[in-house]
């Protein structure tokens, strides 16, 4: 039913190094290029970190890559003292010879795993000391982790959230909104700070979008409906879905126009409605002569996003399409991928093949291009994309969210 979610599914590895399922592996070749030790997690959202020798700490703190079973993965190691990786998340101490991982929440939460370490020519070598959390152990006490050097020109904030992420949108002071998948929605601030959580508000959210004066729409799949609120979270307005077919991808224009992304298994298209829920027009069903996503058993559209003069573009499991405000067809690029859009009009684009971002003009000309993941999560995944004000992208996998400043080209 969310499809978005099809994109993250898989966090655990089928080896003999875990008991869970494997996510979709990375190319061998593609390290990510734009991280940095500048790294946060609120803490609301995880644990105090413990208390750690601040020489170590230094010395540790970082972005690092590591293989496990021929994947590449990554281990955050944060300068406040809390750590992502694909074994675990929670806090750490460091001390000049020993590291202790406190998970934040799992089996082994009340199990910390203790480790010596080592830190030469920016590898980082981590042996047992006493750890009866044998995932964890299994990971940490069987790798070498590459430190990956900080690049002045980008920027990455890595922020965990209490459940995982199904859509996302920004609003024009930088503010980052997203769904839960389930009844609820929240609001951030660009730094990770949580501004807002509305936990219970409806039954099963999907895309989630903010027009020119910061109300907030929410997607509901089932019932079909789409939710008004005003910046505070307080509701304004709910309407039903014209044709009563579920929601997905979900945009807002600066007037509160809405843009609707529906899909079920034979029938894909967009609705436009104004601001007070009235349907406006439909366009892109597989039987119409100007549609472009046919008809046919596939995943349908599942991002969308809403330039300021109200072009869209929607995402429909194999490309991007590209509409005007009136519906009508401009293009498409062949890219599975999800979709989102700069105040300048440039679409951004984050690939599912080799999870890179592209960047085009709007007459479709690719204007930038970088290999991005974020840390923590498994690279290769196209993941859920939004763009705030200054040009920063949030992408998410799971509960783990990222902002990051593209470096220029």
């Amino acid at each position: 039913m969310n499809a978005r979610r099809l994109l993250v599914s898989g966090l655990m590895l089928i080896s003999v190094l875990f008991s869970a399922c494997a996510p979709a592996p990375m190319k061998a070749t593609s390290l990510p290029v734009i991280q940095s030790a500048d790294t946060t997690i609120p803490a609301t959202t995880a644990p105090e970190p413990l208390t750690s020798d601040p020489n170590a700490l230094t010395t540790v703190a970082g972005n690092y890559i590591y293989s496990v079973v021929g994947k590449n993965f990554n281990l955050i190691l944060n300068a406040n003292g809390s750590y992502i990786s694909l074994a675990s998340s929670g806090t750490f101490m460091v001390t000049t010879d020993q590291i202790t991982f406190v998970e934040r929440s799992s089996d082994c939460a009340s199990q910390p795993g203790v480790y010596e370490w080592s830190l030469a020519n920016n590898i980082l070598r981590l042996k047992p000391a006493q750890d009866d959390c044998q995932r964890r152990a299994n990971v940490f006490g069987s790798q070498e982790f590459e430190k990956v050097p900080a690049n002045n020109t980008s920027a990455v904030i890595v922020w965990e959230t209490p459940t995982a992420v199904n859509g996302i949108a920004t609003d024009s002071l930088g503010n980052v909104y997203i769904t839960d998948g389930s009844r609820g929605f929240s609001k951030y601030d660009g730094d990770g700070k949580l501004l807002g959580s509305w936990p219970d508000r409806l039954s099963s959210t999907t895309g989630i979008a903010v027009d020119g004066q910061g109300n907030i729409y929410v997607a509901n799949f089932e019932p079909p409906e789409i939710h008004k609120f005003t910046p505070q979270g307080n509701p304004l307005l709910t309407w039903s879905i014209a044709d009563g077919i579920g929601p997905v991808g979900l945009a807002a224009d600066p007037q509160g126009n809405v843009y609707v992304a529906l899909h079920r298994i034979h029938d894909h298209y967009i609705e436009k409605y104004d601001p007070q829920g009235k349907l406006l027009g439909t366009w892109a069903k597989p039987e119409s002569a100007g549609g472009q996503i046919k008809a046919g058993p596939r995943t349908g559209p599942s991002f969308m996003a809403v330039a300021t003069n109200g072009d869209n573009y929607i995402e429909d499991g194999k490309q991007a399409y590209k509409y005007d405000k009136d519906g009508k067809f401009l293009y498409g690029i062949p890219k599975h991928c999800s979709v989102a859009v700069d105040g300048q009009g440039n679409l951004y684009l984050s690939v599912s093949e080799d999870g890179s971002i592209l960047k085009f003009d709007s007459d479709g000309k690719q204007i930038g291009e970088w290999s991005v993941s974020i840390p923590g999560s498994t690279p290769g995944y196209g993941y859920g994309l939004a763009v705030d004000k200054n040009g920063d992208v949030f992408l998410y996998s799971e509960t783990v969210l990222a902002k990051i400043t593209l470096p220029e080209q």
